[in-house]
């Protein structure tokens, strides 16, 4: 029996990718045989240091597997299956070892294949990570409403969520499915604090850009930034990003809806003041004792709430820290590496019984 998580193959970086990876690398630890699927033979993710277990699809899987299936949404042109000859190639033997599926494996997929899902996997053991909520029925319209797609499918063997407001809007939306949650685990010797700040703003507008490039423009109309250096973060390996982070003192977050947001976290385990949208699923950390919060699309009020923390750090930068430390104590204790693998195991037990 193997666990097989169905990736993407992007190199561009995502906190949702790192976790794929990592929960694999969690079950192998622990005696489970799991593996990373892509669909181009040799790919693996390079923007963070990984030793993973890959499979892949080999160039049978590939050819039958449309080409098509990574467009906008992740949706498919046509209808195959996503194994459909069942066999896979296991990246760390010699010439790339094939491996049959059986009816005992179990194939893990993201949720943003929305509609594809209904029949993307056929008569293969289940299992869907959603870490969005949001994007659970992508592909479906007002005229075809959800019916019995794979949340409903007799193979379908639990949903994995990573906040829980989507642990909850699942089981709201699906009384009849198994619903887990595991907490995001962040690497702390990465991303942790250091003495020497600058006057320093980090963003990543990759969300929300146009938000951003408003927001950034009003603080510049206004002068309140010419002190301050602007720093956006795109397409940096893990490492860049945390350094980047570790010297700047306050975070803009820009999001939309998400059920997590691992960056807001990333920065407040850095000792960041952290600003901006919670993206509804970020309320169980994004809160008053811990950041200041903005109502997404008010980009006045973003760069009002900005100029006023700009203003604390000048004056009483006492206020700043104590909301610093609340989140940062926060973060520690709800998303350490060792909380994530302890979920990930007590899930598949679960799953697995």
């Amino acid at each position: 029996m193997a666990i097989y998580y169905f990736c993407p193959d992007s190199d561009k970086p995502s906190g949702g990718v790192k976790q794929i990876y990592r929960h694999v690398d969690v079950l192998n630890r622990h005696g489970m045989s799991a593996y990373v699927l892509h669909k181009k033979p040799g790919f693996r993710c390079s923007w963070f240091e990984n030793d993973t277990n890959i499979c892949n699809l080999g160039e049978e899987g590939i050819h039958r597997f449309s080409c098509r299936a990574l467009n906008k949404l992740g949706l498919l042109k046509k209808k195959p299956l996503l194994f459909p000859g069942r066999t896979v190639f296991n990246e760390k033997c010699c010439g790339g070892k094939r491996q049959k599926l059986t009816d005992k494996d179990i194939v893990v997929v993201p949720e943003f294949y929305g509609e594809w899902l209904s029949w993307g996997v056929k008569n293969l053991p289940l299992v869907i990570f959603n870490q969005n909520f949001f994007h659970t029925f992508f592909g479906y319209s007002f005229r075809k409403l959800y019916a019995d797609g794979a949340y409903n499918s007799r193979d379908l063997r639990g949903v994995i969520t990573v906040s829980s407001h989507d642990q909850q809007a699942m089981e709201y939306t699906f009384p009849s499915v198994e619903v887990y949650r595991v907490h995001n685990g962040i690497d702390q010797s990465i991303f942790c604090p250091q003495s020497l700040k600058k006057k320093q703003i980090a963003f990543m507008p990759r969300k929300c850009s146009n938000d951003a490039l408003l927001v950034a423009n009003i603080l510049r109309c206004r002068g309140k930034i010419e002190e301050w250096e602007l720093v956006s973060i795109e397409n940096l390996p893990e490492e860049k990003v945390a350094q980047i982070l570790r010297e700047s003192l306050i975070f803009l977050n820009f999001v939309k809806q998400e059920s997590f947001g691992l960056p807001a976290v990333e920065a407040a385990l850095c000792g960041c003041t952290v600003i901006g949208n919670d993206g509804v699923g970020g309320r169980e950390f994004f809160h008053q004792d811990h950041a200041y919060t903005v109502p997404y699309g008010d980009v006045v009020t973003f760069a009002k709430t900005v100029e006023e923390v700009i203003a604390l750090y000048e004056t009483d930068p006492s206020v700043l820290s104590c909301k610093t430390e609340l989140f940062m104590k926060f973060a520690k204790n709800q998303y350490s590496l060792e909380q994530e693998e302890a979920d990930v195991i007590n899930i598949w037990k679960k799953i697995l019984s």
